[in-house]
């Protein structure tokens, strides 16, 4: 096991590279969402605000939520309701 560690800059580098690496693939459609909320260690959502409901939201943020996918998704507008602060709904 290799147990050197990296200047900071090298590994801001390797980082801006595979963020890119995967924005490309992304965008040419080779990966999808749910596979790439998936590999983030935190909660990935996607909001539709002209309707005010969520569309996405990956394994790591429902279990924050304690709601599964398809519970987030019925919630509609209630969704902003219960997990955002009223103040910030407003501005939506």
């Amino acid at each position: 096991m290799n147990t050197k560690t990296l200047p900071v800059n090298e590994c801001v580098q390797n980082v801006q590279s595979q963020i890119l690496s995967t924005q490309n693939h992304f965008f040419t459609g080779s990966l999808q969402l749910e596979e790439i909320g998936e590999y983030i260690p935190g909660s990935v959502m996607v909001q539709d605000l002209k309707v005010l409901t969520n569309t996405y939201m990956n394994n790591k943020g429902c279990e924050i939520l304690k709601k599964s996918k398809e519970e987030l998704a019925a919630m509609g507008p209630n969704y902003f309701r219960d997990f955002f602060p009223a103040e910030e709904v407003s501005w939506f």
